[in-house]
């Protein structure tokens, strides 16, 4: 990357020419493209920018090549997302005219995109185009002459690309706080559909009551009127077609707004129909209906300019992906339809139910040209023509649109009337005839969602309309029905048998690529569920939708075929997901696994991952396969098939792994202890009394009840409650601890407990009777106290820990080897892996912790381990001081809680020193902390 002095002196250089020629006055010849390559380009690349794409990356300079005669030049990127776009022009021209601000503003907010630059190298101007102002001159961020570069380059170098990796243009404008910003174009949009779509449904129901809509058809009228509107809005912005919708609202008003708007709006779809020939257009149960003039003025003027009038739309300007943002929120609304009236409210729970979320656009491109790059680097032009692409769960069409781009791109270089498609002035390099084929040969998905279906079907069409050629049909590709479910006992009419809806390419071995992002922890029925476990070999606890589309996408995909799917985080380290790790580890060469954290609106971290299936091939081949994991960094895949339930530990080294295998060497816990969960009641213990046996239970959360002592139901709203925890001690109550009652080695307090109130089922007091060890079992490492007192209860977020009788070891031991560094260090390696939500320590996964058997120890270890014990002892007591202290700020205090550091740092010394952890190995494992 440029440095400043590097930068400065360039752009030197670039100024002393602009002065020469200004003097020898050649200024006035340059034209636009002389000015972009002699000193707009330069200069940015002074700055930092890629702006020729040498190194093919994704962060780079591209040529902005939409249809729009309207477009900007360039659009600077980092990871694949515009930072800002440039205007360029001529030297000669001025910069002040108002139209060029314009265009530069509104291209960027269609594009999404902040910042809007303009320059001709003599001058540059950056705008906000997120700011609302009456006059665009006012959105006038930054304003240089050429005179300024060099003594106010700190202002200059806010173009910088290492100023946009540090957003310091962004903290800026946050200084100057102007007010008023727009609202970006996919929420804007998204807002006028959804009004759009519920002023449609209301009218419809209004005037139509007649005819018996049910909801789905009422919904799928509005959807299919607002498809056809969105389509000839964007055929006349790409200036495919001259205006059409508003010349009809024209003439509807110049008769003095007599007749309805419809019948001249259903003539422009009749046209589209005979053009273009596609089902958008066909006849369907909309052109039957009756809708008012006033909602169908508004929508389509809504179409071309928002209500405040503020901003004209461009459709050719908005990106596929914008519109599938939109659209998948849009999906998130439901109808709510009566005899007489019809209400669109945003769903949650429809999104939880089928799982809609929205997909980045730089995580879509990520993974859709990871997952065709692994093929197609393998395949010969006739073989790219029989790729088959699926997203079985492919929503408003993101992952399929992507496709297509990729496949477009690959055909531009390689298909043989690439010179005939040279004189095809829309700019897309290939032929109509050929992206028909893509679309009809390569591009196949499927979704639960009938309106996705339709929307995604609209989208590709969107992605090859051109004026004079017919649409084809893509029924036969884009399917609605249940990806997971074959049988019409379980999913009804939704029910999709693959052998027969996609006949040939099941029969030919399946798809070559299987891409997306799959519905997580969409909801599961109890029938679904027996289904899935039987037809998927899924556990029946827990099951998340997420895995189940693997486990399906795995059926379908053929041998050489690829995977690309964005799935939750907790796929690297949950055990629920071992087995489907292992199933990835030994029958697919994987080629990625990146951490992309969180993105909006979702609230789980997330990974991608890309990977070939080659079931043929040996497991030594695949251990040797190097893993990309991000940041430059790649991890034998044989790795992860020798870690403990197949980890996919992304930050492992060989430094980490040989510390891990000190420890590995050791027995599973669950074969010397003992672990028992602590009692299933809530922290201020709510219980409630049958009306029936007066007998009590624990509270439930749900309306209605079962009682365990009588076994009758009853409305939880109108039992008796109580709550049988104290914090204060009452007689014939027994302590109790919860979460907040104790921490590292130390029992901070107590709680006391109901233990003999009628009707309450408690678990066995063997548990609580002899000492143990107690642990937190929602905490990111092991936190465990020691109890000696040998009758405290624990509730259900605490585990009890006992020895087994026929073992022959300390709990002290135990107790230190869970609170050490070196368990903190096997605990984030190999369980959380850096999460960032709360952890739950599974039972089954403690009992598999492996730790180092005193019964083996050699005679230094076995000093060690004495000394060890002592030094716990010594912790306790100073613990046991402190707790008489109470809060009481006195030097003795002060005293104690410097001896407790020091011992704890002795016993983590002893701990490492007992598993052969040497110098360089302590600096590792505390660097991994930091």
């Amino acid at each position: 990357m440029m440095n400043t002095e590097d930068a400065k002196q360039r752009i030197q250089e670039l100024v002393d020419n602009y002065t020469k020629l200004a003097e020898e006055k050649r200024i006035s010849k340059y034209n636009e493209e002389m000015t972009k390559k002699d000193f707009i380009l330069p200069l940015f690349e002074a700055l930092g920018w890629n702006v020729y794409n040498k190194s093919n990356k994704t962060d780079y300079v591209s040529a902005e090549e939409t249809i729009s005669k309207k477009r900007v030049d360039y659009g600077f990127k980092i990871n694949g997302i515009p930072k800002f776009l440039l205007e360029a022009k001529a030297i000669p021209v001025d910069l002040n005219k108002t139209k060029y601000a314009e265009q530069a503003i509104n291209y960027s907010w269609h594009k999404g995109c902040t910042w809007a630059v303009l320059t001709d190298f003599e001058g540059i101007k950056v705008f906000n185009a997120e700011w609302k102002l009456k006059n665009v001159r006012d959105n006038l961020f930054l304003n240089l002459d050429w005179r300024d570069y060099l003594d106010h380059f700190d202002k200059l170098w806010l173009l910088s690309k290492e100023s946009f990796e540090k957003g310091l243009l962004d903290k800026e404008a946050e200084l100057v706080g102007k007010k008023g910003k727009k609202i970006p174009v996919d929420k804007q949009l998204l807002a006028d559909f959804t009004r759009f779509r519920e002023m449609l449904s209301k009218d419809i129901t209004k005037f139509n009551q007649d005819k018996g809509l049910t909801e789905e058809e009422l919904d799928e009228s509005v959807q299919r009127i607002l498809d056809r509107l969105i389509f000839i809005r964007n055929c006349e912005d790409r200036e495919l077609e001259s205006r059409k919708l508003m010349p009809a609202v024209r003439d509807w008003e110049s008769r003095g707004k007599k007749g309805q708007l419809i019948k001249l709006l259903r003539a422009v779809f009749e046209d589209f129909d005979t053009q273009y020939n596609s089902k958008l257009f066909q006849e369907h149960l909309c052109d039957g209906l009756n809708i008012s003039d006033s909602a169908l003025n508004e929508v389509v003027n809504g179409l071309y300019q928002t209500k405040d009038k503020t901003v004209y739309y461009d459709f050719s300007a908005i990106e596929a992906d914008v519109l599938g943002n939109i659209y998948e929120q849009y999906l998130g609304h439901i109808l709510k339809k009566t005899a007489k009236r019809a209400k669109v409210t945003e769903s949650r729970a429809r999104r939880k139910e089928h799982g809609i979320y929205y997909t980045p656009p730089y995580v879509v491109d990520y993974i859709v040209r990871s997952a065709l790059k692994e093929l197609l680097k393998r395949k010969r032009p006739k073989e790219v023509e029989k790729i088959r692409v699926l997203d079985p769960a492919c929503g408003s069409g993101s992952f399929l649109i992507k496709s297509f781009d990729i496949l477009n791109e690959y055909w531009k270089k390689k298909d043989k009337d690439y010179a005939q498609a040279q004189l095809d002035t829309t700019g897309q390099g290939t032929t109509f005839t050929r992206k028909v084929k893509i679309l009809q040969n390569n591009i196949f998905g499927v979704d639960l969602d009938k309106q996705a279906i339709e929307i995604a079907q609209l989208n590709l069409l969107l992605k090859i309309a051109e004026k004079g050629h017919r649409l084809p049909l893509l029924q036969q590709n884009i399917k609605n029905g249940n990806s997971l479910i074959d049988d019409p006992e379980v999913a009804g009419i939704k029910a999709l048998k693959w052998e027969e809806d996609f006949k040939e390419i099941i029969k030919e071995g399946g798809f070559d690529v299987v891409i997306g992002n799959p519905p997580w922890g969409a909801d599961i029925s109890a029938i679904e569920k027996a289904y899935f476990g039987e037809k998927y070999s899924a556990g029946k606890q827990n099951m998340n939708s997420f895995e189940l589309f693997l486990r399906r996408s795995i059926m379908l995909l053929k041998e050489g075929g690829v995977i690309g799917f964005l799935i939750p985080r907790n796929f690297i380290r949950s055990g629920q997901y071992s087995e489907i790790r292992r199933i990835f580890l030994e029958n697919f060469v994987i080629h990625h696994i990146i951490d992309f954290k969180k993105f909006p609106e979702v609230t789980q971290e997330c990974v991608t991952i890309i990977a070939t299936k080659r079931v043929d091939w040996n497991i030594s081949k695949k251990n040797e396969n190097n893993i990309e994991v991000g940041e430059g960094r790649k991890i034998l895949q044989g790795v992860f098939l020798h870690l403990p339930r197949y980890v996919l530990n992304l930050k492992l080294d060989e430094k980490k792994k040989i510390i891990l295998e000190k420890i590995l060497g050791g027995n599973k816990l669950g074969e010397l202890i003992n672990v028992d969960r602590g009692e299933e009641i809530s922290k201020k213990g709510g219980v409630i009394r049958c009306p029936y046996c007066n007998k009590w239970s624990f509270a439930s959360k749900k309306d209605r009840k079962k009682c365990p002592s009588c076994d009758k139901e009853f409305l939880v709203v109108n039992a008796s409650k109580d709550e049988i925890i104290s914090k204060e001690k009452i007689e014939l109550f027994n302590p109790i601890l919860i979460g907040e009652d104790f921490s590292r080695y130390r029992i901070l307090g107590c709680h006391y407990i109901d233990f003999k109130r009628e009707g309450i089922k408690f678990k066995s007091t063997e548990i609580y009777k002899s000492p143990k060890l107690m642990m937190m079992a929602v905490s990111p490492i092991f936190i465990t106290a020691f109890d000696e007192c040998e009758n405290i209860i624990l509730t259900k977020n605490n585990y009890s820990i006992r020895i087994r009788k026929e073992v022959d070891i300390d709990l002290k031991y135990l107790l230190a080897i869970f609170n050490s560094k070196l368990y903190r260090f096997y605990q984030e390696n190999l369980y959380t892996l850096g999460a960032e939500y709360t952890i739950f320590i599974s039972k089954e996964y403690l009992k598999s912790v492996k730790i180092l058997n005193p019964s083996n120890f050699d005679t230094n270890q076995k000093n060690k381990y004495t000394i060890l014990i002592e030094t716990v002892d010594k912790l306790l007591t100073l613990n046991n001081r402190l707790n008489e202290i109470n809060d009481k700020k006195t030097d003795e205090r002060s005293r104690i809680e410097e001896e407790i550091d020091k011992t704890d740092e002795e016993i983590d010394n002893l701990v490492y020193k007992i598993y052969g952890i040497t110098e360089k190995e302590k600096r590792v494992i505390d660097r991994s902390f930091k």
